[in-house]
């Protein structure tokens, strides 16, 4: 385990009850868990600004969004494609 080449797992009844892992794997999985945590904390921040907004208005101003970046984007790549000919 100190050079963080094994892990250690631990079965009751062909179930996986606990694991030793090394130092760096521990290292790892906290860094997953708070970037998951902030990421659920930013998902419930932008959820809350929208309490009281029916779900059909909410869908209808995503598409709407989506589909002005799909237009801009044709728009950036048509530019390209006509200063490349």
């Amino acid at each position: 385990m100190y050079r963080g080449e094994a892990r250690v797992g631990f079965e009751k009844s062909g179930i996986a009850v606990g694991v030793i892992v090394s130092p760096g794997d521990l290292e790892a999985l906290q860094r997953i868990e708070d970037e998951r945590r902030l990421t659920l904390e930013a998902f419930t921040d932008a959820r809350r600004a929208f309490d009281g907004v029916p779900h059909e208005e909410i869908e209808r101003e995503i598409e709407k969004a989506i589909e002005e970046v799909e237009e801009e984007r044709r728009l950036v790549r048509d530019q390209a494609e006509k200063q490349l000919a």
